[in-house]
Parts: structure tokens; C-alpha cells; sequence
């Protein structure tokens, strides 16, 4: 019993259920993650659409199913393209609510579908998708959703025994790998921190003076590029003040 609080947070920590947003969204290509996103919904909607035809998803509400499947593969491309053309309209909490879009979308098509769907990879790419680019916490209960999506979708209208155990695995299989994507996306994020840190320390020496430690002459190159820039978008004066210190090396 004195051990276990130990083991959670190890636990807690590899699955990086700590991490916030601060600590995730920095250090994503923000651009590049949505654009990716964007891929996998028109990726999705044109696999659903081709094999519509062998799984009629006429199992709830008879042919109406095919108008409402329709309308889903319509806005699943159409959510895709907008990901993929304007990424930067998109912000975390969007591109988190789209995966709450994405799991009730695969949900009422299983639903029309019936139990003969399986839809366990779909719900499997959006949940690790998420896991990806969110921290972990603010995933779970999008992981929880997409469980009860599942499950809901699979059941409703009468499942077989054989329909239950399928189900009960896939939910398994999901956790899973959902926690694969969490430890992977930590140990990518980790690497990332370093990586800007070394970058930070590189550029820092690169722009200061081993001896002093005062800014050298690249630094005040930059410097001054960017206040002359500035002083001309704005149409502003701008000064330079220079001084010359006499015996300097004996300071």
C-alpha cells in the first residue's frame, strides 16, 4: 500500500497526465498537426464512401440511413478541407471538439450500419490522433466519449454474444494503444524541449561576448535591423546613441 502512490505517479508521469497545455501546444508545428489532421477526415470520408455500397446502412431507420450517411460524408469532407486549407483558423479547443464530431459521426454510422460494422480502426486513429497533439487530460474525456460511442452504437438495436466479446476487445485494444500514443507523444515532446533548448543556448552564445557577457556585434546588427524595420513600418524617428569608453580593458 506504501508502494502504490509511488507506482501512480510514475504511471501519471509516462503517460505525461501531468503535461498541460503550456507544456504541449508550443511545441507543435501547429500548422503541419492540422493539416494532418485535415488528411485523416478526407481520407476517412472517401473510405466510407467506397464501401458504402457492401454495408447498406439501412439496420435503424431503413433507407433514410443512406440520406443521414450522406449528410455525415459531406461534412466529413468538408471539415477536412477546411483543416487542410486554412490551419490556422483551427485552435486546440476546435481541433478538439472536431474529434468529439469525429467519434458521434462513426457512432451514428455504426449505429446504421448494425452490429456487422466495425468501426474499431476509425475510432482507434481519432482517439490517437487526439492523443497526439492534446495533453492527456483533456483527452480522457474525449477517450471516454469515443468508448461510450463505441459501445452505444454497437449495442443499440440488439447485439449477439459474439458482437459483445468483439466489442469488449476492441475497447481493450483502444486503451491500448491510446496509451501508446500518450507515452510516444511525451517522449516526441521531450525530445522537442531539448531540442528548442539547445537551439535557445546555441543562439545565446552565438549573440554575446565570451568575456563580458554583453551583447556583440551580431547581436547589435539584429538589433539594429529590427528597429530600423520597425521605425519604417511605423514612420517613426528613430536615434542611435553611440559612446566610447576610454581604457576600456581596464574596466
Amino acid at each position: 500500500d506504501m508502494e502504490r502512490p509511488g507506482v501512480l505517479r510514475r504511471a501519471f508521469r509516462l503517460l505525461g497526465l501531468s503535461q498541460t497545455s503550456a507544456d504541449v501546444y508550443p511545441l507543435l508545428d501547429w500548422n503541419l498537426t492540422v493539416r494532418a489532421g485535415g488528411f485523416l477526415w478526407l481520407i476517412g470520408a472517401a473510405a466510407a464512401s467506397a464501401t458504402l455500397p457492401f454495408t447498406a446502412p439501412t439496420h435503424l431507420v431503413g433507407n433514410t440511413g443512406w440520406a443521414v450517411i450522406g449528410v455525415i460524408s459531406v461534412l466529413g469532407i468538408l471539415v477536412g478541407a477546411y483543416l487542410v486549407v486554412r490551419p490556422n483558423a483551427v485552435s486546440p479547443t476546435g481541433l478538439l471538439l472536431m474529434g468529439y464530431a469525429a467519434a458521434a459521426g462513426l457512432g451514428v454510422a455504426q449505429a446504421l450500419i448494425g452490429p456487422r460494422a466495425r468501426f474499431e480502426l476509425p475510432f482507434l486513429l481519432v482517439a490517437a490522433y487526439q492523443a497526439s497533439v492534446h495533453p492527456p487530460r483533456r483527452v480522457v474525456p474525449l477517450f471516454v466519449f469515443i468508448v461510450v460511442a463505441d459501445a452505444a452504437s454497437t449495442l443499440v438495436g440488439g447485439a449477439a454474444a459474439a458482437d459483445v466479446v468483439h466489442l469488449a476487445s476492441g475497447v481493450v485494444f483502444l486503451c491500448l494503444m491510446t496509451a501508446m500514443a500518450f507515452v510516444h507523444a511525451r517522449s516526441n515532446r521531450s525530445l522537442a524541449r531539448q531540442l528548442m533548448s539547445l537551439h535557445d543556448d546555441a543562439e545565446h552564445r552565438a549573440a554575446t561576448d565570451a568575456l563580458t557577457g554583453l551583447a556583440n556585434r551580431r547581436a547589435f546588427d539584429e538589433a539594429l535591423a529590427r528597429q530600423v524595420g520597425t521605425s519604417q513600418r511605423h514612420n517613426r524617428p528613430l536615434s542611435l546613441v553611440m559612446l566610447d569608453v576610454d581604457d576600456f580593458k581596464s574596466i
